[in-house]
This record gives C-alpha cells, structure tokens and sequence, in this order.
C-alpha cells in the first residue's frame, strides 16, 4: 500500500511545483515533501472508505456527504468544491493567474489518460482512488460550467446534489459497459470524452428540469421564486458567508441544516480551521433578512477565485444561463 500513488505521479507534483515557483510559495523542498507525505498518509483513509462503500451498496454521490459512515470522502469532496471557489490571497493571485494562464503541466495528458485507464480496467486499491479522481473531475468540471452560465439547478426545481449523481452515473457507465469502457481507454484522452459524455447529460437534465417547469403553479412556483432571490443574494457573497447563508436557508432548498461541526466536515477549506463556536458567531453576525445580505454585498469587494480565473476574468459571462 506504501506506492498506492506511483513515484511518477510524486515526481510530476514536484516538477510541476519547481517549473512554476510553487515550491517557495508553499514553504521550500522540506514543506513540499511533508505535504507529499501527508498526500500520501491521506489517501489510505479514503480508499478503506472507497472500498467500504461499495461493499455496502452506498452510491459514491451519497457517500460523499454522508459524515458519518463517509468523513473522509465528505472531506475530500468539500475541500476540492471548496478551493474552487474561496477568494484567493492577494499573495497567491500572481501564481494563479500564471497557473490557469498556462494551462496543464507538460505530461498531464499521459497522466490522465494513465489514471483512467487504471480506472477502468483495474481492480486493486489504485483503482478505487483513479475511479474517485474521475469522479470528482466531472462533479468539479458540472460545476464550472453552471458557473460560467451563472445557473443553478435548484433555481428550476433540480438539487445541488445532481451533479454527484451525473458523475458517479457516467463513471459506472463505463464501468458497467465493458465495450465502452475498454474504447474509452484506448482513447487518446479518456477523460475529455468522459467530461463530453457528463456535459451532454447535464444539459439534458436541464432541459428537463426546465420543461417540468411549464407546469409549475401555486406552491412550488412561490418557492422556486424564494429560491431564486436568495441564490442571487448568495452569487454576490464570498463564498464562506455564501455556504454560511446557504445553509441557514436549507429548508426553502429542501435539505437539511448542518451544525457547525458538519459544516466543519463538508467544507474543510473554509471552517475547518476554526471552532464550533466561531462558526456560531458568524453565524449570528449574518442580518436576519436575505435583503438586507443583498444591500450587504454590494458593497463587498469580492477577491477572485480559482474558478473564476480558469473561467476568465472577469466575471463570466451570462450568455446561455440557466
């Protein structure tokens, strides 16, 4: 289990960060190489997890926010829906803007294509953390693009959630389906065509989602109106008061509430680092009205994220929003 990610993969993480002035940033070779090991300790969690959960029959698309059976695939899946939308410090924008400007490392391609075809073809731990990897880059590629239209799924009666569901369907998809699996490996990049394959079956859910809307009267009409009001308050706030806000409006969303150590859970990037009751105090320091945010907001000065330098600066644009 000691090799669980190859030498290679290690080799390529610190050229990656030596070619491009990372490895100052984040403390010299020393620091690099703890973070490495802590990468490495890291992942053994994740996979017995992995493992446990397809024993038990548990879909991956619940399993990652079930904190209780899960708390490291919860982790894993909030910290990276986490670091794609944080405000970046004004001391890392430069490295940024020079890492999204240049695009993916010389080699990311081989290792791509290595990583999915471990996916689909093995059956050993390395397999359950490549399939895992897929995973995650549909969820985090569905949610680029809902950003780019400046769209949300629960804005025309979908969850948050379908897009855990439109990976984790795609991925077995190509696992279930030996003939498509094995010609997606043998493709020049298994992974684009598997991002291809989850765009097209998220805007058909879309087109769904919006179709069932023509029917949509009373009740359900006053609550997608609610739901709208409050994701426009929630689109013009950083993004931890974002979560913060969200979660307070759980019920109009259909969903249930977090406490301050779930939340602590689900977004290790933003409150991990603090207490419960820091988390309470900001909280309580939200006004209590979703138009009072509103007014609040406006006068926020809101840092860049990752997601918005690998969409463009600056904002994106809303041609083909939902």
């Amino acid at each position: 289990m000691s090799d669980i990610i190859p030498a290679h993969y290690l080799g390529g993480i610190r050229n990656y960060f030596d070619e491009n002035g990372l490895t100052d940033v984040v403390g010299g070779p020393e620091a690099l190489e703890e973070g490495l090991r802590q990468l490495k300790a890291g992942v053994l969690p994740v996979i017995a997890e992995l493992v446990a959960a397809q024993a038990a029959g548990d879909d991956l698309s619940d399993a990652v926010f079930d904190t209780d059976h899960y708390p490291h695939l919860v982790r894993v899946h909030g910290f990276l829906n986490d670091i794609l939308v944080m405000d970046l410090p004004s001391e890392l924008l430069p490295w940024a803007r020079k890492l999204t400007a240049f695009g993916p490392p010389p080699g990311a391609k081989a290792l791509r294509k290595a990583a999915a075809s471990q996916a689909l073809r093995g059956a050993d731990a390395r397999a359950h953390l490549a399939r895992f990897a897929l995973f995650e880059a549909l969820c985090l590629n569905q949610r680029l693009i809902l950003m780019a239209q400046k769209g949300h799924l629960e804005s025309i009666n979908g969850r948050s959630s379908d897009i855990e569901v439109i990976a984790e369907r795609e991925v077995d998809l190509a696992l279930g389906w030996p003939a498509y699996g094995n010609d997606l490996a043998r493709t020049d990049d298994p992974l684009k065509t598997l991002i291809a394959a989850a765009v097209v079956t998220l805007r058909n859910h879309v087109e769904q989602l919006k179709a069932e809307l023509l029917s949509v009267r009373g009740e359900v009409h006053d609550k997608l109106v609610a739901r709208s009001r409050i994701l426009e308050v929630i689109d013009a706030l950083p993004a931890d008061q974002a979560v913060l806000v969200y979660n307070e409006c759980a019920a109009a969303f259909d969903e249930d509430k977090l406490e301050a150590e779930d939340l602590r859970v689900h977004h290790p990037a933003m409150f991990g680092h603090i207490s419960r009751d820091a988390i309470y105090q900001r909280v309580h320091r939200l006004p209590g009205k979703v138009e009072q945010l509103k007014l609040e907001s406006v006068q926020q000065r809101r840092k860049p994220s990752l997601a918005d330098l690998i969409l463009g600066e600056p904002t994106p644009t809303t041609e083909g929003a939902l």
